[in-house]
């Protein structure tokens, strides 16, 4: 196989691995069909570009040359006229010795060897840096810490909202494929009460949470006890806009004593 054949074979591998950390990670495959299209391209070229440079190269003759004719024989002593008077046939050549080839064509083939091994590495490379990560159950789009701010309101015992809520919220998220795992931390830094009068002091909010990955988008549905040991449940919609999540949560239960609710595109949240 030539330097420039291992190349290809190396890039068609890249481009099938590349394929690969996007479909683990759920991203092209569920925004619609341009993405899932966009998915099978980039299978179908891999493996075209693999296969076509695994092919050995067929031998081109160069234009214009013609077949080699054969020589005719050589003719016999019948045909050969006689030799003049006093003709010595010379003596044969003392035979000489072969001489070998040159070591230019070896050395000529050391450094597209080295520029091949150079590929290799820097392709293992970029791969490790952009996908490792995922490649070890530590990486994905979703993973990182997250900050920024949210607001959103206490829910009463009869589901409607109470208190209107400003804090600071920190989220430190690990992905690993299609889930996504971590802590939900809010430091509460303003209150206002907005519902029936009875004043309810709010508390920072502390969070375990686990996902799944949807396209952009991770759901954390998350369980708690309010007052008088009232189990409620919040739904955390976080929806991934180039470096910046945004989200809002939703209270699923009407008699839910100090669930959070609030409006969509509350939360906004970045690296």
């Amino acid at each position: 196989m030539k330097p420039k054949q291992i190349v290809g074979v190396v890039l068609g591998i890249i481009l099938l691995l590349l394929a690969l950390m996007a479909f683990l990670m759920g991203g092209p495959t569920t925004e619609g069909q341009t993405g899932q299209i966009s998915l099978l391209f980039a299978v179908v070229l891999g493996v075209i570009i693999i296969v076509s440079n695994l092919k050995e190269p067929k031998a081109k003759q160069a234009p214009g040359a013609q077949q080699e004719q054969p020589l005719p024989p050589p003719p016999s002593d019948e045909e050969l006229p006689p030799p003049p008077p006093g003709y010595e046939p010379p003596t044969s050549p003392q035979p000489q010795q072969a001489i070998h080839p040159p070591t230019a064509a070896k050395a000529k083939k050391t450094p597209q060897v080295v520029a091949v091994v150079i590929v290799v590495i820097v392709a293992v490379a970029l791969i490790l840096v952009m996908f490792g990560g995922t490649l070890l159950g530590l990486g994905g789009p979703f993973s990182g810490t997250w900050k920024g701010t949210g607001d959103y309101y206490y829910v009463d015992i009869f589901g409607q909202r109470d208190s209107y809520i400003h804090g600071s919220v920190v989220m430190k998220l690990t992905q690993t494929g299609s889930t996504v795992k971590g802590t939900l931390n809010i430091e509460v830094l303003t209150q206002v009460d907005v519902g029936d009068p009875g004043y309810v002091p709010a508390v920072d909010e502390h969070k375990s949470v686990r996902g799944t990955v949807n396209g952009t988008t991770v759901v954390f549905m998350i369980k708690g006890l309010g007052i008088g040991g009232t189990e409620y449940t919040e739904r955390w919609d976080f929806t991934k806009v180039g470096n910046e999540l945004v989200g809002k949560v939703t209270n699923l239960d009407t008699y839910a004593y100090l669930g959070l609710d609030s409006d969509a595109g509350a939360f906004h949240l970045s690296k």
